[in-house]
């Protein structure tokens, strides 16, 4: 990893750390978050994964307005630090530890490098 990877990367993991606080603030069924990137693709590669209880806290969620309102957190904390994601959909994703126990049985690496 190069030195600016590396601060990229530092920077990504403040910001989603931060991000990570507001959520649990919002006391709906939010658990952590976590992001992969490969840097020989970025931005293009990079993806943000919420991690919630459950199929039904992960639903309400994403049919809840706070779904959006974190889009626009995202973009807008990406644009402070110089990166573009042109398209916000392809950068987050929603699962549930429920669903990592069906299908990984709990291992998240392994969920995480197949999605």
């Amino acid at each position: 990893m190069r030195k600016t990877d590396k601060k990229i990367e530092n920077n990504i993991r403040e910001s989603l750390t931060e991000v990570c606080d507001e959520l649990l603030e919002l006391k709906v069924g939010f658990e952590w978050i976590t992001h992969l990137v490969d840097f020989q693709r970025f931005p293009q590669s990079l993806k943000i994964v919420c991690i919630f209880n459950d199929d039904e806290t992960e639903q309400a969620f994403l049919n809840s307005p706070h779904f959006n309102d974190l889009k626009h957190d995202l973009l807008i904390r990406f644009k402070a630090m110089h990166i573009s994601l042109k398209d916000i959909d392809k950068h987050l994703f929603l699962d549930n530890e429920a669903a990592c126990l069906r299908t990984h049985e709990g291992k998240w690496g392994d969920r995480l490098r197949a999605q």
